[in-house]
């Protein structure tokens, strides 16, 4: 099935309607590279996952990995820098604040900035791991529909091309893209898809070769007010995106009407192929796949698969260039309330790699996270373990594929390569070759009490080893760093974090691994 063009649009026409902005150079010097996230520290060998019970329905036999040599943490400190600042000045823009970031593997970074004097509005500055900037987004830009007190979630391609958002829900809601020094709407104002058509974002992706996959709602969205939260249900589009031409994804017996935006999920491989889940009726598709203008039914919703039976409201999570599906779901043969499942889709097979309420020891599985899944097929997603219900119940950070498992770091545990216990794990990322990025916060327990001594983050290599490339117990040069949060994470397994700085100075920082 072809999908259908809505709105289209070319860079040339853009340029006529004046949407050029500053630093089309700085622009043009991102292109090539690739992305990634993640941030983390090391330390003695992983844990075993605990072997599960029996189970009604097939999962993957992974066995523990072989466990690394229990070698001190390498420390990467000495070769980490800050790119930028508060207060420093790039520009006319004196910088006020950090408020988000992207890094590809071309060493292009992309920063988003409070400017100071502008009364809260932002900018979009374009550079490199050297610290050069320039702006691409002013905070006076002129675009159509912007808010720039409210720019943020900015993406990078391998080619330099990104995306980032404003607004802040309903009606508001806008997605920009950006290539060659232009930046042009593909949501929520000309050329790109609007009102009523378009009225709130729901996922956003950008893969490598610069597609954009986005979900979105309009066609009269309605608001319901439940407890302290609003609850909006609209009629649900899928899109991608190609050089900033804008198109639907369309298929008989997709169910889109009264649908929370946030139901659908979109994962783009750096292959150029678009993969999205969404609800369906009958023997509609709940997984699509989308190529060159051509869209195919991944996974049927009434699809009986070998073994598992049929899935239930499966989520796509991430997809790799071998078109393996990381997904959520639960199966429709289990007795509700159905446990979360989390899997590998892989043609008509779909491998089951953990469950809810599975036994793990004398304890459960009480929740599943899914993070993302590198090109080997190996999964990385958080798992907690714990009494039945118990939903609190510390988290391990998992590495997962039909063979190994590795828990990477486990709440209350010692972090491999140190006598230091992990208290909490968080902005956790996988790059595309399985190295392991997040930022744990490091201590001691006693009884009831949890010490923090150290925050750091920590990456974990494809083999085995762990790097501790920034911690706020070296303050070396860096000074002594906190709120640390991970940005992004290349194929090299390079660091960018934006982190706060002794007293209270917003930094942004590039930590590449230690020299071997």
């Amino acid at each position: 099935m072809t999908s259908h063009e809505v709105r289209t649009s070319t860079r040339s026409s853009a340029r006529t309607a004046g949407w050029l902005l500053l630093a089309a150079s700085a622009l043009a010097a991102a292109c090539g590279g690739g992305g990634g996230g993640g941030g983390g520290g090391g330390g003695a060998a992983p844990t075993p996952t605990p072997v599960p019970g029996t189970s009604a329905t097939p999962r993957a036999t992974a066995t523990p990995a072989p466990p690394p040599t229990p070698t001190p943490t390498a420390d990467g400190s000495a070769r980490a820098r800050i790119l930028l600042a508060e207060n420093d000045t790039i520009g006319d823009i004196d910088v006020a604040d950090i408020e988000d970031a992207a890094l590809n593997d071309a060493g292009a970074v992309a920063v988003i900035v409070t400017a100071r004097g502008t009364g809260g509005a932002r900018a979009l500055l374009l550079g490199d791991t050297g610290g050069d900037f320039a702006t691409l987004v002013a905070p006076d830009a002129a675009l159509p529909g912007i808010d720039t007190k409210t720019l943020g979630r900015v993406r990078l391609a391998e080619t330099g091309a990104l995306v980032f958002e404003t607004g802040t829900g309903l009606d508001t809601d806008r997605l920009y893209f950006a290539s060659d020094g232009v930046v042009q709407p593909l949501a929520g104002a000309a050329p790109g898809v609007a009102a009523p058509e378009f009225q709130i974002l729901g996922d956003v992706v950008i893969g490598g070769t610069g597609l954009v996959g986005f979900v979105g709602g309009g066609d009269r969205c309605t608001t319901e007010q439940v407890g302290e939260n609003a609850r909006i249900e609209c009629t649900l589009h899928l899109y991608v995106a190609e050089d900033g031409v804008v198109r639907e994804v369309e298929a008989e017996g997709l169910a889109l009407a009264e649908q929370s935006p946030t139901r659908p999920q979109v994962a783009v491989t750096d292959t150029g192929v678009a993969f999205f889940s969404a609800p369906a009726e009958g023997s509609g598709p709940v997984v699509l796949r989308w190529e060159a203008g051509e869209v195919d039914t991944v996974l049927a919703r009434n699809a009986e698969l070998d073994d598992v039976g049929r899935l239930n409201s499966p989520q796509v999570a991430a997809a790799n260039a071998d078109e393996q599906l990381l997904l959520t779901t639960t199966i429709v043969a289990e007795p509700t309330p159905r446990p979360a499942v989390l899997g590998i889709l892989e043609g008509e097979r779909f491998t089951i790699l953990d469950k809810e309420l599975e036994p793990a020891g004398d304890q459960v599985i009480t929740d599943l996270r899914a993070v993302g899944l590198d090109e080997q097929g190996r999964a990385l997603y958080l798992v907690r373990i714990g009494a039945e219900g118990d939903t609190d119940a510390p988290r391990t950070l998992r590495l997962k594929d039909t063979l190994t498992s590795v828990d990477v770091a486990t709440e209350g545990k010692v972090l491999p390569g140190t006598d230091k216990t992990v208290i909490s794990i968080a902005s956790q990322r996988l790059n595309r070759r399985g190295d392991v990025a997040f930022v744990a916060e490091l201590g001691r327990i006693d009884g009831l009490t949890a010490v923090i001594e150290e925050v750091r983050a920590v990456v974990r290599l494809a083999d085995g080893r762990y790097l501790a490339p920034v911690s706020s117990a070296r303050p070396a040069d860096l000074g002594t760093l906190g709120n640390l949060e991970v940005a992004g994470f290349d194929d090299n397994a390079d660091l960018l974090l934006i982190a706060t700085r002794e007293p209270s100075l917003t930094v942004l920082v590039f930590a590449p691994p230690p020299a071997q």
